[in-house]
């Protein structure tokens, strides 16, 4: 017979989940919106590239830093904070009426995917003990990646059909606000790691996982699409190299 959740664990799990999906939707959403997007605001088609890209480097490169920052700042609060962020990029984005906006709102909502995410695993590992319900979980939270990343493209073209491509960005701000305050009602606070920033590994982490994504990104385009690679390889190598020696870590507490 299979235990059940909680009522707290429950709760949290849903918290954990709806937020997560939302993180990854947008990943997805603005691929079948690209077209009206395009019309709208009289982008060029290497510009339009840009209004997928931004998001994706962003979330890429501070992944790392955001989990790394729930640690030693409490995961609950920098859950919150990636929900504000994100409600607010997803606003500006629905609000942009030129290029440099979007893609700088669609960086913004980036930042906030970046810092939630790693939140959401850490919230869950937090507050469902070690067993059956731990496997479930997660099974739920892997899940949610797929359905989100699979649900996006539909609901993109939905919105760009029948209402407007920005409705598929104004959805996510009461989303981000009633998480943020069923969050801040419920969600029990985690106890903060001791310990601080390393800066030199944290800017070599942030620029060679946005020089990795970039990279893989560009992979069509070989000979550029190399050097990111290559270059992200020894930055990351140099991360790796600087965390062994360092005493304050940028990415985990040992």
């Amino acid at each position: 017979m299979q235990s059940k959740f909680s009522k707290y664990e429950f709760t949290v799990l849903s918290i954990v989940l709806v937020s997560y999906f939302m993180t990854v939707l947008d990943v997805s959403v603005v691929i079948t919106a690209l077209p009206k997007i395009q019309t709208d605001l009289h982008l060029s088609t290497a510009n339009l590239t840009w209004v997928q890209n931004a998001y994706t480097i962003i979330f890429g490169g501070l992944l790392l830093l955001g989990g790394r920052l729930g640690d030693i700042a409490g995961r609950k609060r920098i859950f919150n904070l990636g929900l504000i962020i994100f409600g607010l990029g997803s606003l500006l984005v629905g609000l942009a009426n030129n290029m440099i906006w979007l893609i700088i709102a669609r960086g913004f909502q980036g930042a906030g995917a970046a810092a939630l995410a790693p939140s959401t695993l850490a919230l869950l590992m937090d507050s469902i003990p070690t067993g059956e319900k731990r496997i479930r979980a997660v099974a739920d939270y892997g899940a949610v990646a797929g359905i989100g990343a699979s649900l996006g493209l539909v609901i993109g073209g939905l919105f760009a059909s029948l209402l407007s491509w920005r409705y598929a960005f104004f959805v996510n701000v009461p989303i981000a606000i009633g998480m943020f305050i069923w969050s801040t009602k419920v969600v029990r606070s985690s106890k903060s790691q001791k310990g601080s920033f390393d800066g030199l590994g944290s800017v070599l982490s942030l620029i060679g996982m946005i020089s990795l994504v970039y990279g893989i990104l560009l992979l069509s385009d070989r000979a550029s699409a190399w050097y990111w690679i290559g270059l992200a390889i020894v930055l990351l190598a140099l991360f790796v190299w600087r965390e062994a020696k360092a005493t304050h870590y940028a990415l985990t507490c040992f």
